[in-house]
């Protein structure tokens, strides 16, 4: 069989014109097969049923993470293609079962919106028993898009959920054979979107177009529900950020600075600092979305990554905040009653309520702690741009000291502590004045400064056996995490100064 032409290189408008006049010189056995998912439907018919899933602030983010981090690879060739939507599909239906009642409901109306016109004018008048849609996508889907529609008693081949990825890793000539048709390659017509997902179908006969709509739909299910830390993993920062800098820089000096005087309490305290800075971050990025949209609004040269202009429609509130406060309950939920009760001691609330709702009573306070922590971002994101150095400090400072509200901190903690704001906030300092913070080594600042707040803070405290530990502790952190820095900006600048001179 000959190549069929792909019209993907041609307008729209070429491409319908091409189309029609196939359809209009159609023999009288002839037979046009439709893809459904961006051909006949401009948006992909799975995602239309997921976007109805319920909760979608719990369900979004638990298939966002399905499809991110599942091997799909390790599952046969064409992995993702082949089992990613049965797999999230199966998910939806069997947590939230609802979703099927409502999509069936909404379903006439979705396809009513995301409908091809172009398309549907070009077959207008052929007779439906000629037309076949054929499809990856799961057959009781389509058939709920399609009620009420001029193709609701089309003939469709599609899959159902069992079937969906032998399905797709046989292809649709197999699909189609199976269930009874047989293409004639002389007479019958293929549109699609793809060359690559339908490529066999459309190697089988001799008029194929493949053809992308410009009013394709390619926005994924729940698009603009939020998931946690999507925010600075891909509009504010990267996902390589996120992983270096928060959660192997940020995190473990918040653990050095608090979680070792605690003795056999050590693991308890860590989850609970570990997931409480999570809860903090969670906020955190709702300044970080601010400070973008007023700098947007304000400056005149505002710096937007390319992630913000393509996801206006995100949102974080009121989501985070569900997503912070489930975090930190759970974080106090999993902590020991008797370390629970000594927070509470450091707050003097030990006596406002039995030990019981100790639980309640702490996430109820360090809800209010990202409150104010929120409200300072708040300032600093609208304060005029000379005087945001100056707020940038109490802001850092809440990241890194929030937990004194509830934990004791030993000497080392409070040098690190204050080593890692000035380091932050000098580097802010420096962007802010017109200066090349990049060509400073950051983390050479924070050991710096760790040697002179450690001289300062041991110079009126005793030092001990285990507070010595956790000085030396502090010390390798930093210097492990100075010297690859180090080495490229500082020793390389001076290389490169030297061979100048």
């Amino acid at each position: 069989m000959t190549q069929p032409p792909t019209i993907s290189g041609m307008t729209e408008r070429r491409a319908l014109v091409s189309l029609r006049q196939d359809i209009g010189s159609l023999s009288d056995t002839g037979h046009v097969y439709l893809d459904f998912d961006h051909t006949l439907f401009l948006w992909n018919s799975t995602e239309a049923f997921l976007n109805e899933a319920r909760p979608s602030s719990i369900l979004a983010p638990l298939l966002k993470l399905v499809s991110g981090l599942v091997p799909w690879k390790f599952l046969g060739k064409n992995g993702y293609f082949v089992w990613r939507d049965a797999v999230r599909v199966a998910l939806v239906l069997v947590l939230a079962p609802w979703t099927l009642v409502r999509f069936r409901k909404a379903a006439p109306d979705i396809y009513a919106r995301e409908r091809n016109r172009l398309l549907e004018a070009a077959v207008d008048g052929l007779d439906p028993s000629r037309i076949i849609i054929v499809s990856f996508g799961l057959h009781w889907i389509i058939r709920a898009l399609l009620k009420g529609s001029p193709f609701e008693h089309a003939t469709i081949v599609a899959p159902g959920l069992f079937e969906l990825p032998s399905a797709r890793a046989r292809g649709k000539l197999t699909m189609l054979a199976r269930n009874g048709f047989t293409i004639n390659p002389n007479t019958d017509i293929v549109v699609s979107d793809s060359a690559r997902d339908d490529a066999d179908i459309l190697k089988a006969v001799r008029q194929a177009h493949v053809i992308r709509w410009a009013d394709e739909n390619t926005a994924p299910a729940h698009a603009s529900t939020y998931f946690p830390f999507f925010y600075t993993a891909r509009i504010k920062r990267s996902p390589g950020f996120l992983v270096k800098q928060v959660f192997l820089e940020e995190l473990p000096v918040i653990l050095i600075m608090f979680a070792a005087l605690h003795g056999p309490s050590i693991v308890p305290v860590l989850i609970c600092l570990g997931m409480l800075f999570v809860s903090y971050l969670l906020v955190y990025e709702v300044g970080y979305a601010e400070n973008d949209r007023v700098g947007e609004a304000t400056e005149a040269q505002p710096k937007l990554s390319k992630g913000y202009f393509a996801h206006r429609t995100f949102r974080l509130e009121p989501d985070v905040w569900v997503w912070a406060a489930l975090i930190t309950l759970v974080a106090f939920a999993v902590t020991p009653q008797d370390l629970r009760i000594t927070m509470l001691s450091n707050l003097q609330l030990q006596n406002l309520l039995a030990p019981e709702y100790s639980v309640w009573l702490l996430t109820t306070v360090w809800m209010v702690f990202l409150g104010v922590s929120r409200a300072i971002f708040y300032v600093f994101n609208h304060v005029p741009l000379a005087w945001r150095v100056f707020v940038y400090l109490p802001l850092h400072a809440t990241k890194y000291f929030g937990p004194l509200l509830l934990l004791p901190i030993h000497p080392a903690g409070v040098a690190l502590g204050f080593a890692q704001v000035v380091r932050t906030w000098s580097m802010y300092a420096i962007r802010r004045a017109g200066g090349d913070e990049h060509a400073l080594s950051s983390q050479m600042v924070r050991l710096t400064f760790l040697c002179m707040f450690s001289v300062v803070v041991f110079s009126i405290a005793e030092l001990t056996r285990d507070e010595a530990f956790l000085l030396a502790l502090a010390f390798a952190f930093c210097i492990l995490r100075a010297l690859p820095e180090a080495r490229k900006k500082m020793f390389g600048n001076a290389a490169r100064l030297g061979k100048v001179l």
